[in-house]
C-alpha cells in the first residue's frame, strides 16, 4: 500500500513539474554564456533564427531538426540534433529575442561534417495525448567547420497556410541576427561567423506533412 501511494505521488509530482514547465515560455537561448574560441574549438557552432509570421503561435512547441548527412547511421544519429522553440502562458504567445517575440535566436554546438535543416515539428496538446505534426519537404543545406562559426539563415513559419510548400521561408539576415547574438553572448566574436549568400531553401518533388498523436 505504501509502495502504491508512493508511486502515485511521485507520479502527481511529476504532472505537476510537466505542466509547470510546458506552461512558461522556452527561448533557444539557454546557455548562460559560451566559450568559443577559433584556436582551441574542438567542433564549429552554429548560429540563426526563426520567425513566426502570425502574432499568436498554433502550437505549443516547435522543432527545428538539424539533421547530419553522414552516410554512418551511427554518426548521423549522433551528430543530429533539434533545436527546440516554445510559447508562453494561456492564450498562448511567442516569446522569442527579436520582432516583438516573434523571431527566436538560436546556437548550437556541433560536430564537423555536412548537415541540413531538415524538418520542422509543430507540437500541442490534444485532449489526454499530444498531437506531433512533422514537415519534411525541404532542406536547407550547410556545413560545420572546427574552430569556425556558421550562420545558417532565418527560417520563416507561416502557420496560416500549414500546408502549403510556401508556409516555410528562407531568408538571410545575417547582420540584424549577428548584431542581436553580439549583444546576448559579447564574449563571442560573431562578426567571424560564415555567411553563404548563395545560400538557399530547397523543396522535395514530394511533399512531406506526417500527423501522428501519443
Amino acid at each position: 500500500m505504501k509502495t502504491s501511494l508512493a508511486r502515485l505521488l511521485s507520479i502527481g509530482l511529476l504532472i505537476i513539474m510537466t505542466s509547470i514547465f510546458t506552461a512558461c515560455g522556452i527561448s533557444a537561448m539557454q546557455e548562460s554564456s559560451i566559450n568559443f574560441r577559433e584556436h582551441t574549438a574542438v567542433n564549429g557552432r552554429v548560429v540563426g533564427s526563426v520567425t513566426f509570421v502570425n502574432t499568436k503561435p498554433s502550437h505549443r512547441n516547435y522543432w527545428l531538426r538539424l539533421s547530419s548527412k553522414s552516410t554512418d547511421k551511427k554518426i548521423a544519429r549522433r551528430n543530429s540534433t533539434s533545436v527546440v522553440f516554445s510559447a508562453n502562458g494561456l492564450p498562448k504567445e511567442f516569446v522569442g529575442e527579436l520582432e516583438r517575440g516573434q523571431t527566436y535566436l538560436f546556437t548550437e554546438e556541433m560536430m564537423v561534417g555536412d548537415y541540413d535543416v531538415s524538418a520542422m515539428v509543430f507540437i500541442r496538446p490534444i485532449g489526454m495525448g499530444t498531437e506531433y505534426i512533422t514537415y519534411s519537404g525541404f532542406s536547407i543545406p550547410f556545413s560545420v567547420q572546427k574552430g569556425k562559426i556558421t550562420y545558417i539563415g532565418n527560417i520563416i513559419v507561416d502557420e496560416s497556410i500549414m500546408g502549403q510548400d510556401s508556409f516555410i521561408s528562407y531568408k538571410n539576415m545575417y547582420d540584424r541576427d549577428i548584431n542581436a547574438m553580439r549583444k546576448t553572448y559579447p564574449e563571442v566574436v560573431w562578426t567571424r561567423a560564415l555567411n553563404d549568400t548563395t545560400r538557399k531553401i530547397e523543396f522535395n518533388e514530394i511533399f512531406t506533412l506526417e500527423k501522428t498523436t501519443e
